[in-house]
């Protein structure tokens, strides 16, 4: 019996022996699908983070991109306004020119008066009547032309 004993005892130590081994084998087939697993999470968490960054990275160049020609866009309208008013500035100027000329030709046409009394020591020219209204004609003509050449400049520009 005891032999018996024994035998089952060494049985029993060999089942043991090849549980241990098989469950050891297990256990690093476990450890070694753990190791795998958390590798391949890390990988792709990189990959994740990469790909978040190179997200962030095109929406923060794709702003400034906006916020570049929101900027070149308010510039242009600015100074397109700026243009407007100097045109507007410019024409309102002209328009007053224009009426101050109209206004003040009627006081450079008043007539000249009587020559200045004679003076010692002073040499004076005098010029006929007819003269003197011929020049005055020719003054009014000119003024007359230059309005007209003027109004027409106006209003081809």
């Amino acid at each position: 019996m005891r032999c018996l004993m024994v035998e089952e005892a060494n049985h029993l130590q060999n089942n043991l022996a090849a549980e241990k081994i098989r469950r050891g084998g297990d256990l690093r087939v476990e450890a070694e699908e753990r190791r795998t697993n958390l590798r391949l999470r890390e990988e792709q968490d990189a990959t994740y983070r990469a790909s978040l960054e190179a997200d962030q990275a095109r929406e923060s160049q794709r702003q400034e991109e906006e916020e570049r020609l929101e900027r070149e866009a308010a510039e242009a309208e600015r100074k397109r306004k700026e243009e407007e008013e100097a045109q507007e500035r410019a024409e309102r100027e002209a328009a007053e020119r224009e009426t101050d000329r109209v206004r003040m030709r009627p006081e450079k046409v008043l007539p000249l008066g009587d020559d200045p009394e004679k003076v010692p020591d002073v040499a004076q020219v005098s010029s006929p009547p007819f003269l003197r209204h011929s020049l005055l004609s020719l003054f009014c003509f000119c003024w007359v032309f230059t309005v007209h050449v003027d109004c027409l400049f106006a209003v081809t520009m």
